[in-house]
């Protein structure tokens, strides 16, 4: 091999082979030593260090090249016809090549000619800066590059970006000579730029400089004037903002033991231990119906309610329910409900208790982030050589530039800005008081005012205080540190900087000078773990909370004795016949009450109402008369809550139910509990009632002898009043018990129960939709869906249901709307809520009418509808239909079939009718395309042919039978098309391919082609062929012409002729 024809080896032919021989023999090496063309000469050579081949350049091919042909030679290159660079003469290119000094001359060699480099000349990389004088100048900014004096006193640079660049310098051979320039840029470049390190950088482009040395930004800018060594680090840039101080007040202790739950949460605990304590009170009143009116108990046991209400909460507090069960079925369920209460509610409060106890004093922002400080408009100072950058980054932000990194601080102490961007190595030196120290060794030599440097105060009298100041947010951005060269040493320099990094000299300069970087002064909060435990000052409010009550409760003590001994001492009568009763009531604990005679409930006033009363039995129409009062005055105030239309609704079961699912949603839930909790036995009680024949005033109007059937109940709307009668009627329909039969009761207390439910319920429509993976819908659906991600144990996601339930009542008669709830702990569901990345329950999406847009608000009813209203808004108007920027597919070239998309596909509100056919690439192109293009052709406008005579062409080509009335009607006088024919490739882009599957599934059609005609009048399937062959043209016209009303909707039978239109 002889090498590249640009730079080829020397041959026999030369002038110089015979010179060169001789050359190489008075060396001591072969004749043929390079002259054999390309080939490895080094190898096991001692002379040239290759005794083992160790060295790189050993087994590197190479041969001294003919220098007659190797150099450029512009003049001969031209000649024939090419440039520089060219390809059209060897005169026009070259390759690297190198001299070597012999005896009496000196050779060219090259590597590169032979396919390898250089590597036996190690001081290539020196040539441009090996024994040159470097001039550079240094602009020190700690703690990077520091300004010190040695032992003698002398003033001298150092710190590790300066002692890392000193150290490669010693790479090069030999080491170039370094002159340090006094000052920095030029007065010329630093009228020409506002920023002197870019000025600096212009400098060096001039050529005024070799170097700056400076801890200077990698700015497109600056990187434009000059080239670069690779970069030394990155500079890391935050928002710094004042900081703001939570103090830690005693208050802050008494209210941490109540952050596990919000005020709304604690409210609603209360209100369901108020509500379920009322039941058991309620319970304990009227649980036994064999005495008299439960009217008559309710004003006489308030005493009895508060101890209840007291019972149930310290049942709470002590995680228990002490609620005795065995009085029947509604005090097992009753316990039950509370016990699970108090397990969830408990569980979820000591899990996050004991982190909320620990409380620390935490030091936050004014600011939390940059976004914050964009939406309230406040000014923030930035870097002047990075104010392009960080507007083009956040365009909304109002910037205010900063000339020198360290100058930011004082912008904000004299009112010029409301935050910072700063370095990190900006934001230690500031931590570590090195900035203030900058700006007020610049007042004290009077280079600045006051005003100015804000040494002392800031422009609002307060003392200056750096670490005030305080890092927030992320990471906005990140710059890298290098030095400008001038063109001459580039090359060299980087591979210096290059090979330094990667030998680790940059971590090595950075230990050495370690004691230089900047220490914080600034106090550094401890942060406590869970580890470290609670400490006395951490429960200090819950200590006061407790010894509060109990101080309540010893003033209590106190109010009573002192009560006792003034009664005492002014009545000494009624002491002692308080000590007789108090000794009868002993004498009473030995067995269970019995009441005499006929008394009734409401004699029992005098004595606490307990379990172990056993009133005797009543006569049946007392028993009546005392049920129907406890349960119409039970459902007055369960109920009914002060709702006027229902206060004079019946005590029955059914009328319950009724009121229980017209209520609106707020007070649904609370009905819900009462409703069902008393369920069995009023149920019980009523069919007692029904079947003894008491109590009639409850299933009709007060008319004596009213028939059970044609019971209804009094001042009710007409859908309420047929309700209860079929209530009624299937009250009738259940055996029959025996009046004083508990047992037979219980038996027909199931059938009872559906039978009146199944009634009543299906007189109510349900206006939430459950959805699955099977009927969810996709963001292009046509119907609007407002969905709820939840789960069956999410406590937050019942109240969220009800808002939802709230908003679905108000969109009742919008076919358009549908409001639903999918359950995420279904594993059928489990995928689509992957898909959606639920994270949390509940969420809360709008889609369909090509949107998915997620609720990021509060759970507030108001709130969910308003920004519901906002998305329905927000409907977008399809355009007419087509875009070039859809794809084209198989009718890439036909310009009769216009190309459709999601973005561009006709709806209703389209100004001409449109046949869309949608399609598949993977289908036969000609199959599709033959039918598709015809029957654009036929039913487009075609040379201003009217339609009347375009339609007598269609029907007697394709054998169609034309409605001539509708016709005759119409006109047809113009020469418009009879409908744009668009297309639609399913499988072109991903849009489309869930748009497609959309459509599919809103027309419940798995094949494909599928052709749809599209109007005013909406969206039908017009053909969907078994076989893409059974796709033609005739099909597609007679199925438009037949929906537009011109033929009819058969084809006529061959031979029959068409009658003149």
């Amino acid at each position: 091999m002889l090498g590249e024809p640009e730079c080829p080896c020397i041959s026999d032919t030369s002038e110089l082979i015979e010179q060169l021989r001789s050359e190489l023999v008075a060396l001591g090496r072969p004749s043929t030593y390079g002259l054999m063309g390309c080939d490895v000469y080094d190898a096991n050579i001692s002379a040239s260090d290759c005794g083992s081949n160790e060295e790189p350049h050993c087994l590197n091919p190479w041969c001294f090249v003919d220098m007659t042909l190797c150099p450029i030679h512009t003049g001969k290159c031209e000649a024939a016809g090419g440039i520089l660079g060219s390809e059209v003469s060897p005169h026009c290119r070259t390759r690297p090549h190198s001299s070597r000094p012999l005896v009496n001359m000196s050779a060219y060699y090259s590597y590169e000619t032979c396919g390898s480099v250089n590597m036996y000349n190690k001081s290539r990389h020196s040539l441009d800066v090996g024994g040159h004088v470097i001039r550079v100048v240094v602009d020190p900014v700690a703690p990077w590059i520091l300004k010190r004096t040695d032992i003698a006193r002398n003033q001298e640079y150092g710190g590790p970006s300066y002692d890392f660049f000193v150290r490669t310098l010693d790479l090069f051979e030999p080491k170039p000579v370094l002159r340090i320039v006094p000052g920095w840029a030029t007065q010329q470049s630093k009228q020409k730029f506002e920023s002197d390190y870019t000025a600096c950088v212009h400098d060096v482009a001039l050529g005024n400089f070799d170097l700056c040395i400076a801890d200077l930004w990698l700015t497109p800018e600056r990187h434009l004037l000059a080239t670069f060594v690779p970069p030394l680090r990155q500079d890391y840039f935050f928002l710094v903002v004042p900081r703001k101080v939570e103090r830690v007040t005693m208050w802050t202790r008494l209210r941490s033991p109540f952050l596990p739950f919000t005020p709304e949460a604690w409210l609603g605990i209360v209100v369901f231990l108020c509500f379920t304590s009322f039941l058991l009170w309620l319970m304990q009143v009227c649980e036994d119906d064999e005495h008299s009116s439960c009217n008559a108990k309710l004003f006489w046991s308030l005493e009895e309610l508060v101890r209840v209400h007291f019972n149930l909460i310290h049942d709470f507090l002590l995680g228990q329910s002490s609620i005795v069960m065995h009085n029947g079925a509604a005090r097992k369920l009753l316990s039950a409900a509370v016990s699970f209460f108090i397990l969830v509610v408990l569980a979820s409060y000591t899990a996050s208790l004991a982190s909320i106890l620990v409380i620390q004093r935490q030091s936050v922002g004014t600011i939390s982030n940059i976004e914050e400080a964009i939406d309230r408009d406040i000014p923030i100072c930035a870097p002047l050589a990075l104010l392009r950058t960080f507007s083009s980054v956040f365009p909304r932000a109002t910037f205010v530039e900063s000339p020198e990194a360290r100058n930011a601080p004082r912008l904000m102490y004299s009112g010029a800005c409301g935050a910072l961007i700063m370095s990190q190595v900006s934001i230690d030196s500031m931590h570590a008081g090195l900035l203030r120290e900058h700006d007020c060794n610049a007042v004290a030599s009077g280079s600045i005012s006051e005003e100015e440097g804000r040494c002392e105060r800031d422009f609002l009298g307060n003392p200056r205080d750096d670490c005030n100041l305080m890092r927030v947010g992320d990471l906005l951005w990140s710059v890298p540190i290098s030095f400008p060269v001038g063109e001459r040493m580039a090359h060299s320099m980087s591979w210096a900087v290059t090979y330094a990094m990667t030998n680790g000299l940059m971590e090595e300069m950075k230990k050495l000078n370690r004691e230089v970087f900047p220490v914080s002064h600034c106090d550094v909060e401890d942060e406590r773990t869970e580890e470290d435990g609670l400490t006395l000052e951490d429960l200090s409010g819950t200590i006061l909370i407790a010894l509060s009550i109990a101080s309540f409760g010893l003033l209590c003590f106190l109010g009573s004795i002192i009560w006792n001994v003034v009664r005492r001492g002014l009545s000494p009568r009624d002491s002692e016949a308080e000590e007789a009763s108090t000794s009868a009531s002993t004498d009473g604990d030995k067995g269970p009450t019995q009441l005499k005679g006929n008394q009734s409930l409401a004699h029992l006033e005098a004595q606490p109402f307990e379990d172990r009363i056993v009133p005797t039995e009543l006569d049946v129409a007392g028993r009546m008369q005392g049920v129907c009062g406890c349960f119409h005055s039970e459902m007055r105030y369960l109920l009914v809550q002060g709702k006027s239309a229902l206060l004079d609704c019946c005590a029955s079961c059914r009328c319950a139910v009724h009121a229980l699912l017209t209520a609106p949603p707020k007070k649904r839930a609370m009905a819900r509990g009462a409703v069902f909790s008393v369920l069995c036995w009023n149920l019980l009680q009523v069919h007692a009632q029904v079947s003894a024949g008491g109590c009639d005033d409850i299933f009709c109007d007060g008319d004596e002898g009213c028939p059970v059937a044609a019971r209804r109940p009094v001042s009710h709307s007409e859908d309420s009043r047929s309700c209860s009668s079929r209530g009624a009627g299937a009250l009738a329909a259940v055996p029959a018990a025996e009046s004083n039969g508990l047992q037979g009761g219980m038996r027909t207390l199931g059938p009872l129960a559906w039978a009146v439910l199944r009634t009543c319920i299906g007189d109510v429509r349900e206006p939430m939709v459950i959805l699955g993976s099977e009927n969810f819908p996709g963001r292009h659906a046509r119907v609007l869906h407002l969905i709820m991600f939840h789960s069956p144990y999410c406590a937050h996601c019942q109240t969220v249901e009800l808002h939802l339930q709230g908003i679905a009542d108000a969109l009742r008669g919008e076919d358009d709307i549908v409001v639903g709830a999918i359950d995420c702990t279904n594993t059928s569901n489990q995928a689509v809520c992957r898909q959606h990345n639920i994270t949390g329950y509940p969420s809360i999406f709008a889609i369909g009418w090509r949107h998915l847009v997620q609720y990021s608000g509060r759970a507030s009813e108001s709130q969910i509808a308003s920004w519901f209203d906002k998305v329905r808004s927000r409907r977008s108007s399809r355009s007419s239909g087509g875009s070039v920027a859809c794809p084209r597919g198989l009718f890439e070239r036909l310009k009769s079939v216009v190309p459709l998309c999601v973005d561009h596909y006709p709806d209703e509100t389209a100004k001409h009718p449109w046949l869309v056919v949608l399609y598949k690439m993977q289908q036969a192109a000609q199959d599709l395309q033959k039918p598709v293009t015809s029957a654009a052709r036929d039913l487009g406008g075609q040379g201003g042919k009217k339609q009347r005579e375009r339609l007598q062409s269609l029907a007697h080509r394709y054998n169609l039978e034309v409605n001539e009335a509708h016709v005759a009607a119409q006109g047809l006088e113009t020469g418009r098309a009879f409908a744009k024919v668009g297309a639609l490739c399913c499988d072109c882009r991903q849009d489309e391919k869930v748009f497609c599957k959309d459509l599919q599934k809103s027309w419940r059609s798995k094949r494909l082609p599928l052709a749809l005609w599209v109007s005013k009048e909406g969206q039908e399937v017009l053909y969907s062929p078994v076989r893409l062959q059974d796709l033609t043209a005739g099909e597609l016209v007679h199925f438009v012409l037949s929906s537009l009303g011109y033929v009819s909707t058969r084809p006529r039978p061959r031979g029959q002729p068409q009658s003149e239109l």
